[in-house]
């Protein structure tokens, strides 16, 4: 996607100017970068093309991933979090923590 000046169509002179700077690779003024913060309704559309179109100059359309992988090597935690089924306290007997043979077996 593209941005065109009809994206800017019905965008307020402040917002335009913002856009059309940053779509010409200028950096940004601090008023320029608060002027874009102010995008209201209508003027999302264009402030997301002109987005979408610098993201697309800088990185193409490709989606990349990272190969890492995380294993937890314990699930004793000190945090009390209501929500997690995860973490152990040091007493229960479901504590665990990996030894190198098992963290090499996993990875």
């Amino acid at each position: 996607m593209s941005t065109s000046p009809a994206d800017l169509a019905g965008v307020r002179p402040h917002i335009r100017t913002s856009i059309e700077a940053a779509l010409d690779g200028d950096r940004l003024t601090r008023d320029q970068a608060t002027a874009l913060a102010d995008v209201r309704g209508a003027e999302h559309p264009a402030l997301w093309a002109a987005a979408a179109t610098i993201r697309d100059r800088g990185h193409g359309p490709w989606v990349t991933y990272s190969p890492k992988v995380f294993i937890p090597l314990t699930n004793l935690c000190r945090d009390v979090c209501s929500y997690c089924t995860f973490a152990q306290d040091e007493d229960s007997p479901r504590a665990h923590t990996m030894s190198p043979q098992e963290v090499l077996a996993v990875a």
